[in-house]
């Protein structure tokens, strides 16, 4: 299969940005990277597709969240667990 070989329909609903929710919108709209890549060839030249990827790249970031939480699994050793509660 080759990325050539996809057809997406491109057109999409206009979007209320007053009432936009960015949590619905990322369980309604999971990003389709075949769909990115589609869009990134279908440019002509380098120029475009600069272009391109600079708005596919600010739709992915809407799909990264913000803030990364760490979590740490503790042991029996309470030295070791100390350090990572610090």
């Amino acid at each position: 299969m080759k990325i050539e070989d996809l057809h997406f329909d491109l057109s999409s609903a206009p979007i209320d940005e007053k009432n936009w929710n960015l949590e619905q919108w990322r369980k309604e709209n999971p990003m389709d990277y075949f769909k990115a890549m589609y869009i990134l060839n279908m440019a002509d030249n380098s120029t475009a597709k600069a272009e391109v990827f600079k708005a596919i790249y600010q739709v992915v970031r809407l799909h990264i969240p913000d803030v990364q939480y760490k979590y740490y699994s503790l042991s029996s050793d309470e030295r070791l667990n100390m350090k990572k509660v610090q």
